[in-house]
């Protein structure tokens, strides 16, 4: 009995894993791929597919469809990120250029690293009134 115990102690460590994520069809909203939504695009984009017919074809939300097609809701959810992807890189190239000179940067550091360059571009952010306390 304490055998069998063991075993399935064993077996739900296995299939059991941190990065767990849930499969399509598991829940009721992104009950979709991406790959399948790019590809119902692509044939709405190209005309071979209205928007109804690659809804119930690829089994992805009009809504959904319509709302990629039309390009509404283009932004992230949450706060609006204050440097572009560009921007981030090119700072931390600098921080990594600092730190390879021998001079690592702490997160204070950091923080007047990129209010020095905020200032200098003439960007006023409220986010960051009080970024260096």
């Amino acid at each position: 009995m304490i055998l069998y115990i063991l075993l399935l102690i064993n077996c739900f460590r296995n299939i059991m894993s941190r990065d767990h994520k849930k499969k399509p069809g598991s829940r009721r909203y992104i009950n979709y791929s991406d790959e399948l939504l790019n590809e119902a695009l692509s044939k709405v984009v190209t005309g071979a597919m209205s928007l109804r017919a690659a809804s119930r074809e690829y089994n992805n939300p009009f809504g959904t469809l319509s709302n990629k097609y039309k390009g509404n809701f283009t932004r992230t959810p949450g706060a609006q990120p204050i440097f572009s992807h560009t921007e981030e890189k090119s700072l931390l190239k600098a921080a990594a250029k600092c730190s390879d000179w021998g001079y690592p940067l702490t997160a204070l550091d950091l923080r007047f690293f990129a209010k020095a360059y905020l200032d200098r571009q003439g960007r006023h952010v409220a986010r960051f009134q009080n970024i260096l306390y």
